[in-house]
């Protein structure tokens, strides 16, 4: 499959949702699968042994709280990379399921933290999507209400945006494009991959 490797707010589920939309290619949703996952029931007493106790809304049914573990992630680099890192064996079998099941030419794993997890080796190409990271903070200042300082530590705890595009196999740099003309721009770097 292909994949993204992009940061919150870069435009990544834009040019998902183009790809899979306009261009017919099936899109995967790390997040999705991460959640759906989860919410089964399985990993929640490994999440409450590497994030600590508060994880939960409600311990009798496993259900977790995703805002409380997204706070938690944030305490240190060493907790999100443990995270990271546990989620990144588990959920790829999941997700490498759904491929096979698929039985496809071509497929997309859409996930923000692909390098961070090391899902890269099992791409065939990878599109980073990025925008500056000014661009980045103020779209999660403007759209997900986070405080600047807390849009600074969220993107200091991922790879910086310029590594992932030098590492990825093509590159869209999206601070100063417009949404409606993505459309065009993704169709054409498409076709180089096919």
């Amino acid at each position: 499959p292909g994949s993204f490797a992009a940061r919150r707010l870069s435009c990544k589920t834009t040019v998902a949702r183009i790809m899979e939309e306009q261009l017919q290619i099936p899109v995967i949703r790390a997040d999705e699968v991460a959640e759906q996952f989860v919410l089964k029931g399985h990993l929640c007493d490994d999440i409450e042994k590497i994030l600590g106790p508060g994880v939960y809304i409600s311990r009798e049914t496993k259900q977790l709280c995703w805002k409380r573990i997204r706070q938690a992630t944030f305490t240190s680099t060493e907790v999100e990379n443990t995270f990271r890192g546990f989620l990144g064996e588990v959920v790829w079998p999941v997700i490498h399921e759904k491929i096979q099941a698929m039985n496809c030419f071509y497929a997309c794993v859409e996930n923000a933290l692909l390098y961070e997890v090391g899902w890269e080796k099992h791409c065939s190409s990878v599109i980073c999507v990025w925008c500056d990271p000014d661009e980045a903070i103020r779209r999660l200042v403007e759209h997900r209400g986070y405080k600047r300082e807390d849009a600074e530590k969220r993107l200091s705890l991922q790879m910086p945006a310029a590594e992932k595009a030098l590492r990825s196999h093509i590159s869209i740099n999206t601070t100063n494009v417009k949404v409606e003309d993505l459309g065009e721009h993704v169709a054409r770097i498409i076709m180089h991959l096919r």
